[in-house]
């Protein structure tokens, strides 16, 4: 297997090495502020796009939203369950205390 060449990132501006699997489109390292910063440029490039730039607008759009709340009333109102403790709580014991014993026997 070829040794891929390392690049500098696009965010930070670091060298590293990029990912064997697909190095000819890697342009960020994996930092998590660049990964973020990769995935706000990845995003403004397809909202640029055409098929981007109306995606979320529009009354068809607008119908499949609503269609798709009145399927799923409440999803967002959901409540989520307490976690339930793994053992069972167990009443506090008093510990008695020690009685002095000055007599040595």
């Amino acid at each position: 297997m070829p040794q891929v060449r390392r690049r500098k990132c696009r965010h930070c501006g670091q060298l590293y090495q990029p990912n064997f699997r697909n190095p000819k489109y890697q342009k960020y390292c994996a930092e998590p502020a660049c990964r973020r910063a990769s995935k706000a440029a990845s995003q403004a490039q397809w909202r640029a796009s055409p098929e981007g730039r109306d995606y979320f607008r529009g009354p068809e759009n607008a119908r499949r939203v609503k269609a798709w709340q009145k399927a799923h009333p409440g999803y967002w109102k959901k409540r989520r369950k307490k976690p339930r403790a793994l053992q069972d709580r167990c009443a506090m014991q008093v510990l008695a205390e020690p009685e002095d014993k000055l007599a040595l026997e």
